[in-house]
């Protein structure tokens, strides 16, 4: 009977560290050869002089949506390495894993739909979408998580 206890916690914890993982691969490149009259020149010049013509998930966004990235991290980590040792009868803890795990997907989904300008010269890699992916992890780890603790309090009250 632990088994749906540890299902909760163990996805918003997978779904937590993988989205710390895919937001250190590239998420975004620039294709300088699309630089209408010189796009070889400038994809020759940004070589030579070591211009960064990739990106990841913490790059282009600034400080404030690192942040909210961060905190989508933080939470689900911490959640559900909680829930795993201690605290797995804790639906506050169930709750704001879901609630991470949806905010990553509104986050990192504005980010991918809405590429870092100039947009004509910036294409989304697909490793980038696993950073949704696993945002909904966390979020469905959560709401199974927070489900089990229903049903589980539910029960005892008959």
């Amino acid at each position: 009977m632990r088994i749906p206890f540890v299902l909760g916690p163990l996805l918003v914890l997978l779904g937590g560290i993988g989205t710390f993982v895919i937001s250190l691969r590239t998420w975004y490149a620039v294709d300088l050869t699309k630089i209408p009259g010189g796009g070889a020149l400038s994809a020759q010049v940004a070589r030579s002089q070591g211009y960064a013509t990739t990106a990841n998930g913490w790059e282009p966004w600034g400080t404030f949506s690192d942040l909210l990235l961060f905190l989508v991290i933080a939470i689900a980590v911490f959640t559900g390495v909680a829930g795993l040792t201690n605290r797995r009868d804790n639906a506050r803890l169930a709750f704001a894993a879901a609630v991470a795990g949806l905010l990553g997907i509104v986050l990192n989904g504005l980010h991918l739909i809405s590429e870092p300008e100039p947009s004509e010269l910036v294409t989304v890699r697909p490793v980038a979408w696993l950073s949704v992916v696993f945002c909904g992890l966390v979020l469905l780890g959560g709401g199974r998580w927070f489900d089990t603790l229903a049903i589980h309090h539910l029960g005892k009250k008959h």
